[in-house]
């Protein structure tokens, strides 16, 4: 029997890799025993993952390459009368890595064949770019929560700011940073994603997470993300397990100083149970195969404060996912093959907006369908060229309820609501892509080594997006916990807008080999165009006008930039490369996903009107003589700033790689990222001069029971005859801009003698006025990002501060991940001011910051082999947060009798059984 045992380690493999590519690449040189290069070898290739050999011939240099490899393990036979033939095997091949392996002949003596296992190459010598791969090999035995953020959240470089245990947040979608960045692009099986959702990683072949040194193919200066999704094979294959974590084996961390800071209930666990299952295998062998994945997760959790209206007792938050995947593999002929992948993905929570501010009474269902397919044709055009084709198209249809049929109450105070939800809707975004890139290498022609990409791309958005109507079309707020009435929000609800944007890209990119000097050179220009066609607002509703909006269509926003990197392999051996790169990124400030936040939606006078007026409780409400305007935002009044540019990231990048043993690599990079142009939303009927009647405000602290921290500050009310007065203009907004400074060091040991390891150091500063969320857009509020007004001038949300993470991780069975807690301030709600209630930073995020996270989790497994051919059956057991800590991750910041309290915190330790057959 086999003993049980637990691998140390760590499961990532990080390399350089070229972040468009879902391929990998082998090519090298094949010389004789004095290095003399031999032309004319045959180079046949094998693969567990390809139909059948590939073959190519040596070229005039000696020369070869082999592309549109899928990650996996690969062998090469070299071939040529008078010489011993070389099987060279196990060279391992991830996303987007280009390994060169040079080999030498020996003249043969006898006929035989030397078969070598290799080294594989573990520093890409002719690639600049940082990223990280997960393979499918070390997605399973990760001990995470099988969710996409759980592998970013061990990436090193990413800060995700809420982490997960055991799989607490597997139905958030959770904010993270790469290197201080936000913006996100990715590509499943050619079809391109704005933002990730709730894919199930365990459908993948591998995940590519790349952050910096991006060639000319790829649009942001962020994340840029590949998902290959496993294939079927000649064989039949696949992988099925099922875990849950019982609740007798969840631990309760309520510290007595959570206890004491009238904390009942911390984040926890109600109900985690995963079943996943996958198979495939071929319909003809070599020439046809097929791949099914599906997957069912449930994960409940007690969020600290939500209640069960009627019973006032703790109740969880409910969320199912649910997904489906497949693909097709057909090989058209030797040259040509095609490929198709598909998912139809589900995410459904029964009480949507469940928060310690809003009861179970006031939440409502939210259902989220989605799907993604994508169609990829590889064609090898000549020995020196290839051409690939994608299309690709996701969709969903996100639909909020309204909820209870009452009328939306918000406590000013206390942050209570109570009622319906205020913005139910429906949104149902659509988007297709279809790319072309063709390459062609250069290698043994008189014109040096080149190996040059150009190619093309189109994006079309439609984006419906429907702005139910909450009970009334209004929302009411009040002070000192609902006994007093103040304000009133109207709603010019129900309707429907839309807006859409085409984009259009291209670029060239040349890989130079000179020696040992790799230079990378290429620029890209990208081509925006937002519009919106004639639409209507039918009259509907108290508040809304029937009224007609002629379509619009922006000028068209460009960008050319270049991007430009080496890569200097010192000794020639691949084993030390120092690598410097420079790029500028033009990107989409609006997101592709949602009608609400494209770049036309910021202009198009569809868009929902809502206005705020005092109130003394009346109802039905009628704006009156009583009921003066506070402020108007969405409305009619929008418009267009003609010279509005796309904004850009600049980006600057050195590191060095070196090869310490044959299995292990330490790298150290300096990442460097400027953001400028950034977009806003400016309110130009309101001048800065008019806010110019001084008030004097008493700020109670952050002790809001005693005088101790009290103090005086001075605001500023706007003149009257500019109150409640609107006029957007989307234009650029030069102060609004973002620096990034990140520090890391890693090293990475791939698995031999039973262990594999990555540990890392990363340190990035930031500097900026607003950081954009990592699922939405970029476009800044008259409200957000550098105030234009003196009192959120004076107290913003600017930040200025070092973020640490320390992910020493070891894999198979332990993962040790310390993280500086997220920065914050402290907000105040104002009153007394002719605009009305305003709420101000008075401490600026970065003032204050939550405890540093430090998590281990732990797995053991215990497998037996299931006769001749029935594969592994495996017993898991995973231990999350071992050391059960409660760390505090979010409080309530809005200055009051409530400031302070806790919201969310790190889920306790738990055990999560589990069992998996693989086959």
């Amino acid at each position: 029997m086999r003993k049980l045992s637990m691998i140390l380690g760590f499961f990532t493999v990080l390399i350089a890799v070229p972040a468009w590519a879902q391929d990998g690449v082998i090519t090298g040189k094949v010389t004789d025993a004095s290095g003399a290069v031999i032309p004319g070898v045959v180079i046949a290739l094998t693969s567990p993952g390809v139909m059948g050999a590939r073959d190519v011939i040596t070229d005039e240099q000696g020369g070869y390459r082999f592309n549109f490899l899928p990650p996996g393990a690969y062998a090469l036979k070299f071939e040529l009368p008078g010489f011993r033939t070389l099987v060279r095997e196990g060279i391992q091949i991830t996303a987007g890595f280009t390994a060169t392996l040079n080999v030498s002949l020996e003249v043969a003596t006898v006929g035989e064949t030397l078969t070598v296992v290799g080294e594989t190459p573990l520093i890409d010598v002719t690639n600049a770019v940082v990223a990280t791969n997960f393979t499918m090999e070390l997605t399973n035995i990760l001990p995470t929560g099988h969710d996409v953020f759980s592998v970013l959240a061990i990436t090193p470089g990413v800060q995700v700011t809420a982490p997960d245990v055991g799989g607490s947040r597997a139905g958030s979608r959770a904010q993270f940073r790469l290197f201080g960045s936000t913006s996100q692009w990715n590509v499943i099986e050619g079809a391109i994603m704005a933002s990730l959702q709730y894919e199930d990683p365990d459908v993948y072949q591998e995940v590519q997470v790349a952050g910096a040194t991006k060639g000319a193919d790829a649009p942001v200066g962020g994340s840029f993300n590949n998902f290959v999704v496993k294939t079927g094979s000649n064989s039949v294959h696949g992988l099925v397990f099922y875990d849950r974590e019982p609740l007798r084996l969840q631990s309760s961390n309520l510290s007595q100083s959570l206890i004491s800071q009238g904390v009942t209930n911390t984040s926890s666990v109600a109900r985690y149970q995963s079943f996943h299952a996958d198979a495939g295998g071929p319909f003809i062998k070599d020439k046809f195969w097929w791949f099914y994945g599906f997957r069912n997760l449930n994960s409940d959790n007690w969020t600290p404060g939500y209640v069960n209206t009627k019973t006032q007792q703790p109740e969880p938050a409910y969320t199912n996912l649910r997904n489906h995947v497949t693909k097709l593999n057909y090989q058209l002929n030797p040259k040509h093959s095609l490929s198709y992948s598909a998912q139809y993905n589900s995410k459904s929570l029964p009480n949507s907006g469940a928060s310690a501010f809003v009861d179970s009474d006031s939440t409502s269902l939210t259902d989220f369908p989605y799907w993604i397919q994508g169609v990829t044709l590889n064609s090898v055009l000549s020995k020196r060229t290839t051409l690939q084709t994608q299309w690709g198209e996701f969709g969903w249809r996100w639909w909020t309820r309204p909820g209870k049929d009452e009328i939306t109450r918000q406590d000013l105070d206390t942050r209570l609501v109570r009622g319906g939800r205020s913005a139910p809707f429906v949104d149902r975004s659509h988007h297709m892509n279809i790319s072309s890139v063709f390459s062609i290498n250069t290698s043994g022609t008189g014109i040096g080594n080149h190996n040059i990409r150009t190619g093309y791309g189109y994006i079309y958005e439609g984006a419906p997006y429907t702005f139910l109507a909450p009970k009334d079309s209004i929302q009411t707020f009040w002070r000192g916990g609902f006994q007093t009435p103040v304000e009133i929000e109207t709603y010019d609800t129900s309707f429907t807008f839309e807006n859409k944007v085409s984009q259009q890209w291209t670029f060239v990119n040349d890989s130079w080999s000179i020696r040992r000097l790799t230079l990378n050179a290429g620029f890209r220009f990208d081509s925006f165009l937002p519009y919106y066609d004639e639409q209507s607002k039918p009259g509907s509703g108290p508040y809304q006008e029937k009224v007609t909006y002629s379509g619009f269509t922006f000028h068209r926003l460009n960008g050319l930039v270049p991007r430009l990197s080496l890569v200097y392999d010192i000794f020639g051996s691949g084993r030390t490369a120092i690598k410097l790169g420079y790029g500028r990124y033009s990107y989409n400030a609006g997101t592709i996903t949602n009608a609400n936040s494209t770049m036309a939606g910021f202009v198009n006078p569809m868009a929902k009107t809502t206005k705020r007026y005092t109130w003394d409780g009346t109802l039905p409400f009628v704006p009156g003589p009583n009921n003066r305007l506070l402020s108007t935002t969405g409305g009619p009044n929008r418009k267009l700033d003609p010279d509005l540019k796309l904004p850009y990231t600049d980006e600057y990048v050195a590191g060095i790689d070196q090869r310490l043993t044959r299995d292990m690599t330490i790298r150290f990079n300096y990442v460097r990222k400027f953001e400028r142009n950034r977009m806003r939303v400016l309110n130009t009927a309101i001048p800065f001069s008019e806010y110019n009647i001084p008030v004097n405000f008493t700020d109670r602290g952050r002790d809001f029971t005693s005088a101790a921290d009290d103090r005086t500050i001075t605001l500023f009310s706007l003149n009257p005859n500019f109150v409640g007065r609107r006029a957007d203009l989307l234009t650029n907004d030069p102060a609004n801009s973002s620096d990034f400074a990140t520090y890391n060091i890693e090293g990475v040991k791939r698995m031999s003698k039973k262990w594999q390891m990555l540990t890392g150091f990363d340190v990035t500063h930031y500097k900026t006025w607003s950081i954009a969320t990592a699922i939405g857009q970029d476009i800044a509020s008259d409200t957000g990002g550098v105030p234009q007004d003196p009192n959120r001038l004076k107290y913003n949300s600017g930040l200025n501060y070092w973020h640490y993470e320390l992910p020493f991780r070891i894999a198979s069975s332990a993962s040790f991940r310390l993280t500086k807690g997220e920065p914050y301030g402290r907000t105040l709600n104002t009153t007394g001011l002719t605009q009305g209630t305003i709420s101000l930073t008075v401490d600026p995020v970065g003032t204050y910051f939550y405890p540093t996270v430090a998590l281990v989790d732990l797995r053991f497994a215990k497998s037996i082999s299931v006769g001749e051919s029935g594969g592994k059956l495996e017993g898991l057991l995973d231990l999350f947060n071992i050391t059960n800590s409660s760390a505090i991750l979010s409080t309530n910041n809005q200055t009051g009798a409530t400031y302070g309290q806790v919201l969310t915190t790190v889920n306790p330790r738990i055990a999560r059984l589990g069992v998996r057959w693989t086959f």
